[in-house]
């Protein structure tokens, strides 16, 4: 998913009482992204513009990583 799905009160249904406010949980996907920056909705959809566009018509195939590098590889 992406960041802006997060709420502190979907947070705290998966980790309970001591959960942190998604402010908090935000920056540690930053913190632990390649980019130093949690991935936004923003990204996805540019990403998927691009693979349906004329200029990605090389590209067979393959999985396209839009993590900021939270998964490697």
């Amino acid at each position: 998913g992406v960041v802006e799905t997060l709420t502190s009160a979907k947070i705290a249904e998966v980790g309970g009482a001591n959960a942190p406010p998604a402010e908090a949980a935000i920056e540690m996907i930053a913190s632990a992204a390649m980019l130093r920056r949690a991935p936004r909705l923003d990204d996805v959809a540019d990403t998927a513009a691009f693979l349906a566009s004329d200029r990605a018509k090389g590209i067979t195939a393959t999985i396209v990583n839009v993590t900021s590098g939270l998964v490697s590889g």
